[in-house]
């Protein structure tokens, strides 16, 4: 029986070990991270940028997203919640959506763990054939835990990869290739 209790407090010490050293490495590592993709469609600009303001469509074509709803305005500005397939819920607030120059900037609202912003740019080619849109994540991951997982295991642009995958589906175009 001594073996089965040193087993356990062996195994119960390795991972408290481990979640200190998770929270250390989480509280030296900064809260705030920037990631970017940019993408090039053969859709011209208005079509791109049509398909990415218009949220209450986002349901149709977006893989991880069961249901879009339109909450009430805050500040003035467009308020989105997509319940995700799994079942959990983002809420998102346009702040600033220019149609001149087809940007538009969403802030995550209402989120414990996680938060900032999306800007979604989009421009004509560069050879002038189609579009190229370019989204950026001014992230911030305020559990040193997380924000220590976030930085070992996750690729911080998943999310915009799988994005870019859904709407080149939506447009039928072929799927976006990430060569890192």
């Amino acid at each position: 029986m001594n073996w089965v209790l040193g087993a356990v407090v062996g195994v119960l010490g390795v991972g408290l070990l481990v979640v200190l050293v998770l929270i250390v490495v989480g509280t030296l590592t900064p809260s705030g991270h920037k990631a970017s993709r940019s993408v090039s469609y053969r859709a011209s600009p208005d079509t791109v940028w049509r398909a990415i303001t218009d949220w209450g469509g986002h349901a149709a074509w977006r893989s991880k997203v069961r249901a879009i709803e339109r909450l009430p305005d805050r500040n003035g500005h467009p308020v989105w919640r997509e319940t995700r397939r799994r079942g959990d819920a983002l809420t998102s607030e346009v702040v600033e959506l220019d149609e001149a120059k087809r940007r538009m900037v969403t802030r995550i609202v209402d989120e414990g763990a996680f938060g900032g912003t999306w800007t979604w740019e989009v421009a004509a080619a560069p050879d002038g054939a189609g579009s190229l849109l370019t989204i950026t994540e001014d992230g911030e991951i305020y559990n040193p835990v997380f924000r220590a997982i976030g930085t070992w295991l996750l690729d911080m642009r998943a999310t915009m990869d799988r994005l870019h995958r859904d709407l080149k589906a939506k447009l039928g175009e072929p799927p976006p290739v990430f060569g890192d």
